[in-house]
């Protein structure tokens, strides 16, 4: 985690309104920054290397490159980002494979705020 315990957060959907929302969301918290947007898994690989989140949330159903594809290679490549799979409509056999591909959490896009800050919270606490 990056200094006075802020987490730095990745959003990475192909749904330009979601991420947009997520943006104003997360300035409600002291402790949660958004530091970047990815439309697809590719992008998201592509700008871990400058952004350097220390959480994404990943979506699983973009174009390009789907978010268990990007959730192995992030996670080979930069262990200490937590992916947490951020989904309403994946079925169970894909979060599988997401949680085989390296994901330390799981939370629904119709989660509110506050539950989504706390699941990030509460992965990045257990991973310390």
């Amino acid at each position: 985690m990056s200094q006075l315990n802020i987490i730095r957060v990745l959003v990475v959907d192909d749904d330009d309104l979601l991420r947009l929302k997520m943006a104003a969301l997360f300035e409600g918290f002291a402790d949660l920054k958004l530091v970047g947007e990815a439309a697809d898994g590719q992008e998201a690989v592509d700008v871990c290397a400058r952004l350097q989140p220390d959480v994404i949330l990943m979506d699983l159903n973009m174009p390009i490159m789907d978010g268990v594809s990007a959730t192995r290679i992030i996670c080979q490549k930069y262990p200490q980002i937590y992916v947490i799979i951020f989904t309403i409509s994946s079925g169970l056999k894909q979060i599988i494979e997401a949680f085989q591909a390296g994901a330390r959490g799981y939370v629904r896009k119709n989660n509110s705020i506050a539950e989504i800050a706390l699941a990030i919270r509460a992965i990045v606490t257990k991973g310390k």
